[in-house]
């Protein structure tokens, strides 16, 4: 077989090329500790790192989600646990008022106390994060949960929304509280007395699971009826939810009826009350042509007034300013009513702590679940993707031993030619 010079020396570069290349290879992959350094290296394998990597991402979205919320929820304690540390307070002394062996001037000194307590109540409930953000006026953070109204009583002026975050594949959390949850109302029953006629009220009955579930699958009308007139306002299916109706009658209607959204007493649900204002304007009617769905009962209608029980909602402050008034007029029968309001007011928060709580420990396990994962996809990760340095380091050798046999024979038979053979 007749071979040429040429062909021989081609024959001989592109051997020690390709040994070369492998060799760079092998480095390579001991440099970056990764086995596969392109997709075309193994496409199969390619495309299951690039799926473990997004697990991955994934997962540690989930993580940084749960700090940021467990941030969040450890403030909300925080105050709800003081707030509930100062209740106590307060009912140790409005126990102590309510005993008869007090007289008038005891308990005006308690009251200023109880004053003092309120205020830090207050403070509490318009705590703010480090963003200078509200933490218990819903999404409208920006403004302060509680805020004195023009007449002097202490009101909630935040929304009822509640926002959830992903912290799992199938696993939501809670990510604040309205001021009404843990400072929430509470239901006074009495017997109303004289021929005075008492604010009708009227509360929204059904459970919704958050203050931003639609009551209806379609369009719906309510009709608000007072002294000052009649007024119809129609909600259409995407907007008609408890805080679009309280939207709907406070800024729409305005016809001396006040709407408030309060947490029911399961603690999940909602609840609509309706207020009618004092005067002429107290009676009012409301009606709907949803059937079903959007049921009003009565609480207190103005004509039960007189005799029989009444049952009127009142807020979280206003008990606690009920109280005062109770200490500052030496009323015996007021203090004894605060004595199981302010009860009341202690088992509410305590339940916003343990769901608060609750909240807490679903996170803690959410995390341990996302790093566990993270972990086992990591390995999974490392599996596909990194390089086993005894084997890497082996062939790396191996090729360099070929490389310089391929160079050191190449240059002994580059020396051979048709003269040498002669002589």
């Amino acid at each position: 077989m007749t071979m040429s010079t040429s062909l021989m020396f081609d024959r001989a570069i592109n051997q020690m090329g390709l040994t070369q290349d492998r060799l760079s290879k092998t480095q390579m992959q001991l440099s970056t500790a990764k086995e596969i350094l392109k997709p075309s290296d193994a496409p199969d394998k390619s495309a299951v790192i690039t799926r473990l990597k997004s697990a991955i991402t994934r997962q540690q979205s989930y993580l940084d989600t749960v700090r940021s919320v467990q941030d969040k929820l450890a403030q909300q304690e925080t105050a709800a646990k003081s707030a509930s540390d100062v209740i106590t307070r307060l009912k140790e002394l409005t126990v102590q008022a309510a005993n008869d062996t007090y007289g008038a001037e005891d308990r005006k000194l308690i009251d200023v106390e109880v004053k003092q307590l309120r205020d830090q109540l207050l403070s509490l409930a318009n705590t703010q994060d480090v963003n200078g953000n509200f933490i218990f006026s819903g999404s409208r953070v920006a403004k302060s949960a509680f805020a004195v109204d023009g007449n002097g009583r202490i009101a909630y002026q935040g929304d009822q929304t509640i926002n959830q975050a992903g912290v799992g594949d199938q696993r939501n959390v809670l990510t604040n509280r309205s001021g009404t949850n843990p400072f929430g109302m509470i239901i006074r029953t009495g017997q109303a007395a004289g021929a005075v006629a008492a604010a009708r009220q009227e509360s929204l009955v059904g459970s919704f699971n958050d203050a931003t579930t639609n009551l209806s699958t379609g369009d719906f009308s309510i009709t608000l009826t007072t002294a000052a007139g009649t007024k119809t306002v129609t909600l259409p299916e995407s907007n008609s939810s408890p805080q679009d109706i309280i939207d709907v009658i406070n800024n729409q209607m305005a016809l001396g009826v006040k709407a408030e959204l309060y947490p029911a007493t399961d603690g999940n649900s909602f609840q609509i009350k309706l207020t009618g204002l004092t005067g002429a304007d107290h009676d009012f009617d409301f009606s709907t042509t949803l059937a079903g769905g959007l049921d009003f009962t009565t609480v207190q209608q103005a004509a039960d007034a007189t005799g029989g029980e009444t049952r009127v909602g009142v807020d979280f402050f206003s008990v606690i300013e009920d109280l005062s008034a109770a200490l500052q007029s030496n009323d015996s029968k007021n203090l004894q009513r605060a004595v199981g309001e302010i009860g009341a007011l202690q088992d509410s928060m305590t339940a916003s702590l343990a769901h608060i709580g609750a909240s807490m420990n679903t996170l803690d396990m959410q995390q341990s679940l996302a790093e566990e994962n993270q972990l086992r996809l990591k390995k999974l990760l490392s599996d596909s993707e990194d390089v086993d340095y005894t084997e890497a380091i082996t062939k790396m050798n191996k090729e360099m031993l070929a490389l310089e046999a391929a160079q050191s024979s190449f240059a002994k038979i580059s020396q051979l030619n048709l003269f040498s053979y002669l002589r």
